[in-house]
């Protein structure tokens, strides 16, 4: 668990499956699956 942690100027890289997963997810936003990808978020957010 991470408590109280803070990153600074701090640059993600998403590489192999991880970048793929991130595109596919762009390209549904992008394509107007906004409620899709923004309850996805949501589901992170809250640990579902």
């Amino acid at each position: 668990m991470f408590a109280d942690s803070q990153f600074n100027k701090c640059q993600w890289q998403f590489d192999d499956a991880a970048s793929r997963t991130v595109a596919f997810m762009n390209a549904l936003y992008q394509g107007g699956a906004t409620d899709l990808i923004e309850q996805i978020f949501c589901d992170i957010k809250t640990g579902k």
